[in-house]
């Protein structure tokens, strides 16, 4: 993806407008659950940019959605994922209660 690149030369206000570009197009052309594929890609960014608020609410809204649409697999990948950042930031109660 372009915006990982962008990321990696040190240019975040175009790697954001970039994902942010992503996120309209999947809006517009992806079914949901690609569009929360997305949203789980954009969390990673955000992450890696110290942007853990950011990056939990779109974890949280990807989980939602794989879970409404019944997707085990990517709601088992997001569900790590979000289970990571509480153990990062040190909240262990929190991660063991996503899991």
């Amino acid at each position: 993806m372009l915006a990982d690149i962008l990321d990696a030369l040190g240019e975040l206000p175009k790697a954001n407008a970039q994902r942010e570009e992503a996120l309209k197009l999947s809006e517009q052309y992806l079914t949901k659950e690609a569009r929360a594929e997305v949203e789980r890609g954009r969390a990673a960014a955000l992450l890696a940019q110290g942007q853990f608020n950011e990056a939990l609410v779109a974890l949280v809204n990807s989980r939602d959605l794989f879970l409404r649409e019944n997707n085990p697999i990517q709601l088992v990948r997001v569900t790590i994922d979000m289970v990571d950042l509480f153990n990062w930031l040190g909240d262990y109660q929190r991660a063991l209660f996503e899991l």
